[in-house]
């Protein structure tokens, strides 16, 4: 009874694989999707705050000062035409009332000046230190996504340092920072 089981399942089996068997490629003549091969740019800058647009709203709560959609727009001068252009930024922060240190976050965008059709946008974190008597220096993160023109599909990633001689960061800001741009 036992060797007649096993010859079943043998039976089985074989005719499972003969069953998968077939003349015909299992696979396709076009490939199902195509790679195409990222490039990447790379690109150094540097920033100027132009003016502020909106001082955003301030509220002072306990030690710190917390600063909601201030919004300024700043000169990005690139080495790359890629990202060279006026930069609207929206900042949010919360710093410490007495250091001017805390974090920040917020969002940009960009018209390139000899891409008139495209447009950046991305998002930006950072931290802001204290780096001398009347100086604070603050690390940020950026990324973002181009669409339109040649910079559609296109992604931006850049760290950076900004300097403030402004406790509060009212006075404007100074920075300078190096990036990536890939293709789609």
């Amino acid at each position: 009874m036992k060797t007649f089981q096993i010859v079943v399942a043998l039976i089985a089996f074989m005719g499972f694989v003969f069953l998968g068997c077939s003349e015909k490629s299992q696979l396709p003549n076009e490939p199902v999707s195509s790679l195409e091969k990222v490039t990447t740019n790379d690109y150094n800058a540097n920033i100027t705050i132009l003016g502020l647009v909106d001082p955003g709203t301030e509220k002072i709560v306990g030690q710190n000062l917390i600063v909601k959609d201030r919004v300024a727009l700043t000169r990005f001068e690139a080495d790359n035409s890629l990202v060279k252009g006026n930069l609207l930024i929206t900042i949010n922060f919360r710093f410490n009332l007495n250091t001017g240190e805390g974090p920040t976050h917020g969002k940009w965008s960009m018209v390139p000046d000899d891409y008139p059709d495209g447009l950046w946008e991305g998002s930006f974190t950072g931290f802001r230190t204290k780096t001398g008597e009347s100086e604070w220096t603050e690390n940020v993160s950026i990324v973002g996504k181009g669409e339109g023109d040649v910079i559609d599909g296109m992604k931006n990633f850049a760290d950076g340092l900004i300097y403030s001689d402004d406790i509060y960061e009212r006075t404007g800001f100074i920075g300078e920072g190096s990036g990536i741009i890939k293709s789609k």
